[in-house]
């Protein structure tokens, strides 16, 4: 699992961008995701400090998405949720967000996706404030 380094200032903050993929590959379309949930940990914890759900038709695409806020490779993007500066409680200091994609199965009950999205992100203070 690959880890994505997010630097934000105090107060401030950012789009989480993934892309999720069904069982079989393919990617999950907005009729494949019952629910994507951010898990926001303190370092080295099991528990969440917080945590935020996104609706899907504001989050998930059903065409993958190769805009100015992609800049990782050539393969796009299917989810982009804004990650809000509240959800890092403790203020300035290391975290690590889980974004967790809740998708549909044959049986028609949600699983989470196989490969959680991972962000460490790391709050700086700001002076001025």
């Amino acid at each position: 699992m690959s880890r994505v380094h997010v630097d934000v200032a105090e107060g401030q903050g950012f789009y989480a961008l993934a892309t999720f993929r069904k069982a079989d590959g393919t990617v999950a379309l907005q009729a494949d995701v019952q629910t994507v949930t951010a898990f926001v940990y303190l370092p080295d914890t099991k528990t969440p400090i917080s945590q935020e759900s996104y609706a899907v038709t504001d989050s998930v695409f059903d065409t993958i998405q190769t805009d100015g806020y992609w800049d990782v490779d050539t393969s796009g993007y299917n989810f982009r949720g804004r990650v809000r500066s509240e959800l890092f409680t403790v203020g300035s200091g290391r975290y690590e967000l889980e974004l967790v994609a809740y998708l549909w199965n044959d049986q028609g009950t949600a699983e989470p996706d196989l490969i959680p999205k991972v962000y460490e992100v790391d709050v700086t203070p700001l002076r001025s404030s």
